[in-house]
């Protein structure tokens, strides 16, 4: 679980479905990890680590998508809990170990609202 250490700022970036995306939009492209267990967003601090992501897991037809606004966060928020998620996962790698960088929604929407000093300049 990450700590409220851990700094983090807009922009951060999301892997984008563009099958779905390109259909419906934003935020309905965002990617969503869904096991037998639990759903969560995979959320990176730099888009390299993104597509890195994205690479090695062999996501065809998924590119990396840039959140930049507080606005688009909590549609992207409201997305995963409708789609019965509440964490994030914070750069996560492919093969990972689920609980190390993992943290409720309500962590990352605390460390990115407005006022905060991490607005996207």
């Amino acid at each position: 679980m990450i700590d409220n250490k851990f700094e983090i700022s807009l922009p951060i970036w999301v892997v984008w479905d563009e099958s779905i995306g390109d259909v419906r939009g934003f935020p309905f492209g965002v990617y969503v990890l869904k096991s037998d267990d639990s759903t969560e967003l995979p959320v990176f601090t730099d888009r390299d680590l993104a597509a890195t992501f994205v690479e090695r897991l062999g996501l065809h037809g998924h590119s990396t998508g840039k959140i930049s606004g507080w606005d688009k966060l909590i549609l992207v928020a409201g997305l995963l809990l409708l789609s019965g998620g509440d964490h994030v996962r914070v750069d996560p790698a492919p093969a990972y170990e689920r609980g190390r960088w993992t943290a409720p929604i309500e962590w990352l929407l605390g460390k990115l609202r407005p006022g905060t000093g991490t607005e996207d300049r």
